[in-house]
């Protein structure tokens, strides 16, 4: 499969946001969904450059603005989740910090794995 690793990244994370609330530990630590949502999103932008590394990199970043905007939306049909503004701001961040980082990390990546 060509896209193995963005589609199986993209599926992980659909996975996560679709489980209900109850089902998912919470710990009580201040920011720790904020965490979650900045590596998950930071993992799949990195992954998608991994699969599409001549891709326009503003084109990557409204496909991961929408996919973040997408699994936020899909919470809204969640037993105990919720559209959560700023965990849409976080996966953003992820976004935008992981393309940046991957211009250099996926070449390493790619060279030596």
């Amino acid at each position: 499969m060509k896209y193995w690793l963005t589609t199986l990244v993209s599926l992980g994370i659909l996975l996560l946001v679709l489980l209900p609330g109850s089902t998912i530990p919470n710990p009580k630590i201040v920011g720790l969904d904020k965490v979650v949502h900045f590596t998950m999103f930071f993992i799949w932008i990195t992954a998608v450059r991994y699969d599409f590394p001549s891709a326009k990199k503003w084109i990557l970043l409204l496909v991961g603005l929408g996919f973040g905007v997408l699994t936020e939306f899909f919470q809204l049909f969640v037993k105990d989740r919720s559209f959560d503004v700023l965990d849409l701001v976080t996966d953003g961040v992820g976004v935008i910090i992981g393309l940046i980082l991957s211009l250099y990390t996926v070449p390493f990546i790619k060279k030596y794995l």
